[in-house]
């Protein structure tokens, strides 16, 4: 629930809309958790098939460097492959909407609660 908090707070800041969240690494391998994900935010769910980003991502730095590729747009372009979708259910999505409004609740009431610890941590 805390990702679709995100990605609320983020389109309402932005006043842009997001329609596809990108999934890399590890969790990108649990095909039951991606759907969830897709559920709950309501978002497409795109995992790449590459799980190690950060290596990825040096590998293609280092492919501009010697001149491989002009742009990080055209080493992405083509290093990517095909990536695995998950699309939101419709049914799961409704009864996640309903449990994300009490989660939107207590997180005020959580939020409030840790401030204070905090200000209790403080003091000693």
């Amino acid at each position: 629930f805390q990702a679709r908090m995100i990605v609320k707070m983020y389109e309402e800041l932005t006043c842009s809309r997001i329609n596809t969240l990108c999934v890399v690494g590890g969790s990108g391998k649990n095909q039951e958790w991606q759907q969830i994900k897709a559920d709950i935010t309501g978002k497409r769910i795109e995992v790449s098939e590459h799980s190690e980003a950060t290596v990825l991502g040096a590998a293609m730095l280092a492919a501009i460097g010697a001149g491989l590729y002009k742009d990080m747009d055209s080493a992405a372009f083509n290093v990517f492959s095909d990536s695995r979708i998950y699309l939101p259910n419709g049914k799961n999505k409704k009864r996640y909407d309903s449990i994300y409004k009490v989660y939107e609740k207590s997180y005020d009431t959580i939020e409030n609660m840790v401030l204070e610890l905090n200000e209790i941590s403080r003091q000693q």
